[in-house]
Order: structure tokens, then sequence, then C-alpha cells
């Protein structure tokens, strides 16, 4: 772990420890007070438990009963304050921190080719030349089963001819496993249809876009 990081959650750490130990102050309210106040603390706590608005009123009764029993004195306050601020201001590191390290990761799994291998559609390999719209798909999942025909769209959907009509789809993965009825990856079952009467599957046609894309 980022040293930076460590010291941070450490404070962090350290911090609602402190916090933790304060306890509630019992000067200033009867006895009949104080046990009103536990049962409008109790009450509040079940409310929020079960996701019901707490009322205005009960909250008012809880902040006169609370304020009315605080016997902080002003050095106290002080202190929490500057304690406070130091620990807002720690938690801004913390969070820059993680935000640089959330970057460096996302580099790194850019520089791997993850990010790029997802995010490749057919209208990127429409765009650079990699296929264009009169080129023939074929989709097939079984060795010698059904074979779809398919054609690739000005905006990178594909239309596919099934027994029911043609439908459009918004993605090649979507359109395999709608036509199939389970879960494939588009990009290794639809196969363009070269000239020559060969077929070569798509996946193979997006590895040669992103090897030239780095």
């Amino acid at each position: 772990m980022d040293e930076n990081l460590r010291k941070h959650i450490e404070a962090l750490r350290t911090w609602l420890t402190t916090v933790a130990e304060i306890r509630e102050p019992i000067a200033g309210l009867s006895s009949e007070e104080r046990l009103q106040l536990k049962k409008i603390n109790r009450a509040i706590e079940e409310l929020k438990r079960l996701q019901v608005n707490v009322p205005e009123g009960l909250i008012r009764l809880k902040l006169d009963l609370a304020t009315k029993d605080n016997h902080y004195s002003d050095a106290d306050i002080d202190f929490w304050q500057i304690d406070l601020d130091e620990m807002v201001q720690s938690l801004k590191e913390l969070l820059k921190t993680t935000r640089q390290l959330r970057d460096r990761f996302s580099k790194r799994c850019i520089q791997k080719g993850s990010k790029k291998h997802y995010a490749v559609s057919l209208l990127d390999l429409i765009k650079h030349g990699y296929l264009s719209t009169s080129n023939k798909l074929e989709l097939q999942w079984l060795k010698d089963g059904d074979v779809y025909e398919g054609k690739i769209c000005p905006d990178g959907s594909i239309i596919v001819k099934t027994p029911t009509g043609s439908k459009e789809y918004k993605s090649i993965s979507t359109a395999a496993s709608d036509i199939s009825g389970r879960s494939l990856n588009g990009w290794k079952h639809w196969l363009l249809v070269n000239q020559n009467g060969s077929r070569t599957p798509l996946i193979d046609i997006r590895t040669r876009y992103l090897k030239n894309m780095e």
C-alpha cells in the first residue's frame, strides 16, 4: 500500500477512535429529561432503521434537550474544531491519493489493452476501413449448425435475417445471444464473408485493428 495512503488511513482511524471516546454529557438535565432524551434517541434510531422520515417536532425536541445538556466549555469546542479541520484536510489528501492510484491503475489497464479491447465497436472498424456496410456477415455458433446472415448499418448496428423476419441489434454480441438463446461473444461467432468465399472471425479483424492502433 502507498505510504501516504497508509498515513491518511491511520490518521482517520485515530481521529475516529478519539471521537468514539467522547461520552454524552449528562449534566444540565433532570433524571426525567435524561430519560426522555434516551427515549427520543431510541425512537429516532428505530425510525431511521425502518427508513421512515423522522418528524421535525421530534428532532426539535431532541435538539432542545441536547442543547440544555451541553456543558462543554468554549476551549473544548475550539480544540475539537481544530482537530476536525485537521481531519478534513487529511481526508482531502486521502481522496487525492486514491484518485492518483485510480488513474495509475487505469493507465496500466489501457497499456495492457484491456480497455481498448472492450471499447471497439463495428462503427470503429467501419471508420478505419476494416469493415464496410457492403460486407456480408454470417453467424454460426455450432459446427454444421444454422447460419444467419447479417448486414452492417452505417451507425454500427447490425441487421440479421431470422425465420421471423429481419431484426436490428445495437451490438453483435446482443444479436448472437438473442438469436442463439444463449450467452455468446459476438466477436467470436460472427464471421466476415470474404470475396473468395472464405470466412474471417470478427475477433481476428478486431485484433488486427488494435495492433495497428498501438
